[in-house]
């Protein structure tokens, strides 16, 4: 059941566009921006069941985010629209997305 972390997950979405968001009113507030949420098991993932991969789809164009939690408080992301990471969450997080050509740094 993903039931928390898919609160968990929607908590520290729109905590910083809402004016109050909780565990209890998550699913609410996701509602009440117009997010359709939707449970799927993802065998192909990973094989620890403290796993939780998210996609989100906008304008076309969709971002997916995986991570786990190993025993103790210690939440890693390992995934980030298809490649695979690990790193601890914390902080603030700056993902980039860059065409690779020859002579071009950044």
């Amino acid at each position: 059941d993903g039931t928390l972390l898919r609160l968990c997950f929607l908590k520290g979405l729109l905590q910083s566009k809402q004016d109050y968001v909780s565990y209890v009113n998550a699913d609410q507030q996701a509602e009440n921006v117009g997010l359709h949420i939707e449970e799927k098991d993802d065998p192909g993932f990973t094989d620890y069941e403290s796993a939780l991969k998210c996609t989100l789809f906008a304008s076309g164009s969709q971002f997916t985010i995986g991570g786990v939690v190993f025993s103790g408080p210690h939440p890693r992301i390992n995934l980030i629209n298809g490649f695979v990471c690990e790193f601890e969450v914390e902080g603030t997080i700056l993902a980039t997305i860059n065409q690779d050509r020859p002579g071009m740094v950044g």
